[in-house]
């Protein structure tokens, strides 16, 4: 598997930036990851990513030297460990609403003990076969960024026992589906969504071993949150830089036509 630099910039205390990716194209990964962020967030819980098309997108990752992480459309087993062994550096799990749920995950996402993740010795993950089993076995359990989403009335309302369990690197928040859980959909800056918001990332920010992340639409946003305690950021996404830098090139030339 190898070191997770994004795993080892938040054991320093600094903060990573990634966007969200929901053009499941290598091509696309590789033009985005070059740009300089600390890792791409493909997300399989919506979009038409499949399991083929992501781990291609992993492999641009690791050319331009960014960390592949994964947004799987659930937690069960099954989908974590194929993603898993497909070289995700890390998984973001998304609508954790419990306890049981996180630790589910970690279980997941981990060869333990206590973890249940499911022995491929062969996977790409393992290269193939070539690595030392037991090396690869203890490197994935520490190195694996272990992500879970709370974006749902329920999973506030057992924010603090979610928090305390082992295991979890990053506790990211959800700030759209949370406003429609909260009954403010599509508005995540009303004062009842962000005071939420707000007691979720010091939920995180409390813990030692674990940091809280969310979604982030602008640098400013950034800069409130971060010193909020925030340190891990999904800053925008391919389909919205690919957006405005197709209208910012029709805008130069519109009056020409």
């Amino acid at each position: 598997m190898g070191p997770n630099p994004v795993k080892q910039k938040l054991r320093e205390g600094k903060s990573a930036f990634g966007p969200f990716m929901m053009i499941p194209d290598p091509n696309a990964a590789e033009i985005v990851a070059g740009a300089g962020f600390d890792f791409l967030l493909f997300d399989m819980e919506h979009g038409s990513a499949t399991l083929e098309s992501v781990e291609n997108c992993l492999r641009a990752c690791e050319l331009r030297g960014a960390a592949g992480l994964v947004r799987t459309p659930d937690g069960s087993p099954a989908t974590v460990s194929k993603v898993l062994d497909a070289g995700a550096k890390g998984i973001l799990v998304p609508h954790v609403k419990s306890a049981q749920q996180a630790a589910d995950a970690v279980a997941a996402m981990t060869f333990g003990p206590p973890g249940a993740r499911g022995i491929n010795a062969v996977s790409r993950a393992a290269n193939y076969g070539s690595c030392d089993y037991i090396e690869f076995f203890r490197e994935s359990d520490c190195e694996t960024l272990i992500m879970i989403q709370i974006e749902d009335r329920e999973a506030v309302d057992e924010l603090e026992a979610i928090a305390q369990v082992p295991g979890l690197d990053v506790i990211f928040c959800g700030p759209y589906d949370l406003s429609r859980s909260l009954g403010q959909i599509g508005n995540p800056a009303h004062p009842d969504v962000k005071s939420v918001v707000e007691r979720i990332v010091a939920t995180g920010a409390a813990k030692d071993d674990c940091v809280p992340g969310l979604y982030v639409g602008s640098p400013e946003a950034a800069i409130e949150w971060q010193q909020k305690g925030a340190r891990l950021f999904a800053f925008g996404g391919d389909t919205g830089f690919l957006s405005k830098g197709a209208q910012d090139a029709f805008a130069a030339i519109k009056d020409l036509r």
